[in-house]
Order: structure tokens, then C-alpha cells, then sequence
């Protein structure tokens, strides 16, 4: 899919949220809350405007279109004292 950010395999930390809801390496995300993304910016600003809890994704894995829910979890840089 044109345009479409692609999952690289460091991004996702084992076991973290993405991991967690079915995100695998190759996957395409292609939206997030409903909303296109296109480029690896769009996608890290829809995670801070979510913040901390589910948030929708949209991808393509092959020539299958999926939607999965991500649990955000607060990371070291957001983690309050």
C-alpha cells in the first residue's frame, strides 16, 4: 500500500503493547483512531495525542486488512514519580 508506514522489527518492544495486540514485523499500519497515517511522524504525534490507553490501529498485513487495539502503556519518558 502507497504511503503506508511500515512496523520495523525494532520498533516493537517484545512483549510491549504492540507486540501484545498482534503487531508483527512486515506489518503495514496504515491508521490510527481512525485517522491515515503515512509517515513514521504522523504516526508517533497520534500516539502522543492518545496518550495512555487503547488506541485503534489500522493495517495491512499481506493482502489482508486488520484492526487491532493497543493498550498504551506509559513509557520511561512519560512515566510520572
Amino acid at each position: 500500500m502507497k504511503g503506508a508506514t511500515r512496523i520495523a522489527s525494532n520498533a516493537a518492544t517484545r512483549e510491549g503493547p504492540a507486540e501484545n495486540a498482534g503487531i508483527r514485523e512486515g506489518d503495514l499500519i496504515v491508521s490510527a483512531a481512525g485517522t491515515e497515517v503515512t509517515d513514521p511522524d504522523e504516526l508517533h504525534a497520534a500516539l502522543a495525542k492518545a496518550g495512555v490507553g487503547r488506541l485503534e490501529i489500522g493495517l495491512v498485513r499481506g493482502v489482508e486488512d486488520l484492526t487491532v487495539k493497543v493498550d498504551l502503556t506509559a513509557g520511561p519518558a512519560n512515566k510520572q514519580n
